[in-house]
C-alpha cells in the first residue's frame, strides 16, 4: 500500500511538471524564436541506504526543447533576422556569450545592434555598430549603408552539449559552441522566426495533464483510505 502511495505521488509530480511547462509555453506563444518545452521522464535507480538493502527506482522529471522550426513572420524591419536552418545568433552579456533564435533586433543609442534583451548582437565575435542605414544579407553580413561591418555569428552547441535557459529568451551552452558551416543556414532579413508553440495543442495537453493528475490523486486517496482501514482493523484486533 505504501508503494501505491509513492507511485501515485510520483505520478502527480510528473503531471505538475507537465502543467508548469505547458503554462510556460503558452506564456511564450508570441515570443520570437521561442522553442517549446516538454516534460521528459526518466527512471533512476537509487543505491540502497544500507549494505544488503534493495535498490529502489524512482522517476526523474526533466525537460527537453523542441527543435522544430517556428513560422517565419515578415516585419518590414531590415535589421530583423530569422534563421532558416540550424544554429543560434550569438549575444554578448555581462555573464558571457549567450545564444538565441530571437532575431527581433534594434539599434541602441550608440548604433549598436541589440538583441531584444538589450544586449549586443555579435558579428564575427564582436558587437557591431551601424552609423547610417543598416541591413542584413542572406549570408548574415551586416551592412552600414553599402559598407560591410561584420557577419552575424551563427553558432550551435558542440555535439552532446546541453543548452540551459537563462531568461530574456537567451540560452547558455556551457559545453561550448562551434560555428554553423557556411551555406548550412540562411539568414532572412526583414523577418523573425515565430514561436513554435501551438496554443490549441498546448491547451489540449494542459487538460490531459490535469485529468491525469486527478486520476493519480484519486488513486492516492484510495490507497490512503485502504491503509487507514487496515491500520484501524489491526488496532481493533489488538484491543
Amino acid at each position: 500500500m505504501i508503494k501505491a502511495l509513492e507511485s501515485s505521488g510520483r505520478a502527480m509530480q510528473v503531471q505538475l511538471r507537465r502543467h508548469e511547462l505547458i503554462a510556460n509555453n503558452l506564456a511564450n506563444v508570441t515570443t520570437p524564436g521561442f522553442k517549446k518545452l516538454f516534460a521528459q521522464v526518466a527512471q533512476e535507480t537509487a543505491q540502497p541506504a544500507a549494505p544488503g538493502g534493495a535498490a529502489t527506482r524512482r522517476l526523474s522529471v526533466g525537460s527537453a526543447t523542441s527543435s522544430v522550426q517556428g513560422p517565419l513572420q515578415s516585419t518590414g524591419n531590415p535589421l530583423d533576422a530569422a534563421l532558416m536552418g540550424d544554429g543560434y545568433f550569438e549575444v554578448e552579456t555581462p555573464d558571457g556569450p549567450r545564444l538565441s533564435r530571437d532575431g527581433a533586433f534594434s539599434l541602441g543609442p550608440n548604433g549598436e545592434l541589440l538583441h531584444s534583451s538589450g544586449n549586443p548582437v555579435l558579428a564575427d565575435g564582436s558587437p557591431v555598430r551601424i552609423e547610417t542605414v543598416g541591413s542584413i544579407l542572406p549570408d548574415g553580413t551586416v551592412l552600414d549603408g553599402d559598407r560591410p561591418v561584420g557577419r552575424l555569428s551563427v553558432v550551435r552547441p558542440v555535439a552532446g552539449s546541453a543548452l540551459l535557459r537563462r531568461g530574456d529568451n537567451l540560452l547558455e551552452a556551457p559545453g561550448g559552441t562551434e560555428p554553423v558551416p557556411e551555406g548550412e543556414t540562411q539568414v532572412l532579413a526583414g523577418r523573425v522566426e515565430g514561436s513554435n508553440v501551438e496554443a490549441v495543442e498546448e491547451m489540449v495537453d494542459m487538460i490531459r495533464a490535469f485529468r491525469a493528475y486527478e486520476m493519480a490523486q484519486k488513486a492516492a486517496q484510495a490507497a490512503d483510505d485502504t491503509l487507514r482501514v487496515a491500520v484501524e482493523r489491526v488496532g481493533a484486533v489488538r484491543a
